[in-house]
């Protein structure tokens, strides 16, 4: 991931805005000086800042980490049409989008039942035929072998996760030692998975919605919820 490139394509996206690098950070919700370190090529944005961007600006998200369009007619350049276009392409068994496969990779999507039962026994993921997959960047993931879709129900993470979208989420991530600060996926009522933000692990690992009104869930530590780590998003407008 050529984190310079990013940041230039975020300069762009700002000066297309006709408001100054300070006012786009508060309309994202992101510190200046963050937005600054990304833009000059310090850092990398998270998924969060990157959701919040297609949210507020409509922007495509894959447009700003890649630089390209997931449509080869499409020019690489920070036209709105290539800014708006999807970040992933959802699509069904047998077909293949108009993409590049060796930046591309087909995550299946799957109920809740069945990542749930992936998590419980690793050998059942051998055993699911999905009609449904949704292709992501391939740097996005830093796992695809440990990474399946499932839908988001609910409107607690609404803007960045609007019900009805679809996440990549990486099961092979569950220590939350390391996912402080990051969306994470969470077994709720034995069958069905939310998504929260992991704020605190000490002494109970504390889950925040992005709405107010929704419920902050707590849990003790040896009571680990956590499914796997938000790694990208595929946002229904």
């Amino acid at each position: 991931m050529d984190k310079q490139a990013i940041g230039n394509r975020l300069k762009a996206v700002i000066l297309s805005q006709g408001i100054t690098q300070k006012e786009f950070a508060e309309r994202v919700g992101f510190s200046d000086k963050y937005l600054s370190d990304i833009v000059r090529g310090r850092t990398k944005p998270s998924l969060a800042l990157l959701l919040r961007i297609q949210s507020v600006f409509n922007v495509s998200m894959q447009w700003l980490v890649s630089g390209v369009s997931a449509y080869p007619n499409e020019t690489n350049r920070p036209s709105e049409s290539v800014m708006k276009e999807p970040p992933a392409i959802y699509c069904h068994s047998g077909i293949t989008p108009r993409i590049e496969k060796d930046t591309h990779v087909a995550i299946p999507v799957l109920s809740e039942a069945e990542v749930l039962n992936i998590c419980n026994k690793k050998d059942y993921k051998n055993t699911i035929k999905t009609e449904e997959s949704c292709w992501f960047y391939k740097d996005w993931l830093s796992q695809p072998d440990e990474t399946f879709c499932v839908l988001v129900r609910g409107t607690e993470m609404e803007p960045l996760l609007k019900e009805g979208s679809i996440v990549a989420l990486n099961i092979g991530i569950k220590d939350p030692t390391i996912l402080i600060g990051k969306i994470c996926g969470i077994r709720v009522e034995g069958t069905e998975i939310c998504f929260r933000w992991l704020k605190a692990v000490e002494p109970l690992l504390v889950f925040v919605p992005q709405r107010e009104g929704y419920p902050i869930l707590c849990f003790p530590i040896e009571k680990n919820p956590i499914i796997g780590k938000v790694e990208a998003a595929w946002v229904r407008f």
